[in-house]
């Protein structure tokens, strides 16, 4: 006799926050705000920017007032940034994190915070995309490789 032994399968969600700090092409220290493997092929996208442009970002800390630019006006910068890059025009955006660039930093630094969103039903598959929004509207474009993904194709972007 066989017995069947059922198994219960406990999925963990573990969110890791770290700043990797790079060295680029361009002879600056870049700060990685965020990374993402893409669908299938094992390339990673990465939004960096230059440490320096990090200077005229805009200081904000939540529960002191409102973001320098109204959420209303990032979902519409995020979602015309998806429509460009080859997205449907019916894409929804389906999740929105305000993120801290650099959590432990003291100073400015830990004051600075982007956008993270989400949007579903990119493609005819329902793909996703993630568009990086600093808090004063600037889109971080992806690079891979140390280039930028500069492509029309949303398969490009997908998660």
């Amino acid at each position: 006799m066989i017995k069947c032994v059922n198994f219960v399968v406990l999925q963990l969600f573990i969110a890791c926050v770290f700043v990797a700090v790079s060295y680029s092409e361009e002879n600056q220290y870049e700060i990685t705000l965020y990374r993402h493997e893409l669908v299938g092929d094992g390339k990673t996208n990465c939004w960096s920017l230059p440490i320096e442009s990090l200077e005229k970002a805009p200081v904000w800390l939540p529960g002191d007032k409102e973001p320098p630019v109204s959420l209303g006006t990032i979902a519409k910068r995020a979602k015309a940034w998806v429509v460009s890059k080859g997205g449907s025009p019916n894409a929804r955006l389906i999740q929105i994190e305000i993120r801290p660039v650099d959590p432990s930093a003291n100073g400015d630094l830990g004051k600075i915070y982007f956008y993270n969103l989400r949007f579903g039903n990119v493609g005819y598959l329902g793909q996703y995309i993630r568009c990086i929004v600093l808090m004063d509207g600037t889109i971080i474009e992806p690079s891979r490789g140390g280039r930028l993904v500069n492509s029309k194709s949303y398969s490009d972007y997908a998660e």
